[in-house]
């Protein structure tokens, strides 16, 4: 149906971000870093298996706060880790949540944009809209 088509490319940009926004930076460590070590040190692919994934999302390229997250994260394993690095990457990590946010924001207000009333309280409802 011709909305759909209208719809459809804007909803899926709120999903993506919204996926991004659950996904960005839970850490691996439980709180505080006490779940343990992660295996696999070596590189990029070991790094890259063990952030979490949806399915069909597990080649694509980390967000910017799955990367900020991944060095505090990578840092805070490091018993040696600077007061100074950590505070940097801790601000890194909280700048890219905040744009994460209001990329998130104003694809939401796309999306109302072009909904009907009924449209805009089932995606508010189901958790896509606020």
């Amino acid at each position: 149906d011709d909305a759909w088509k209208v719809i459809e490319p804007r909803l899926t940009k709120v999903m993506e971000l919204n996926r991004q926004q659950m996904m960005g930076g839970g850490g691996r460590g439980g709180m505080f870093g006490m779940g343990g070590q992660r295996g696999n040190r070596g590189g990029q692919q070991g790094d890259r298996a063990d952030r979490p994934r949806f399915p069909g999302q597990e080649d694509r390229e980390p967000t910017a706060v799955e990367k900020a997250a991944e060095a505090l994260s990578t840092t805070l394993e490091k018993q040696s880790a600077s007061a100074d690095t950590i505070k940097t990457q801790l601000t890194a990590l909280r700048s890219a949540r905040v744009k994460a946010q209001q990329e998130l924001a104003t694809a939401q207000q796309s999306l109302r944009e072009i909904l009907s009333l009924r449209q805009e309280a089932q995606l508010v409802l189901s958790g896509m809209l606020n």
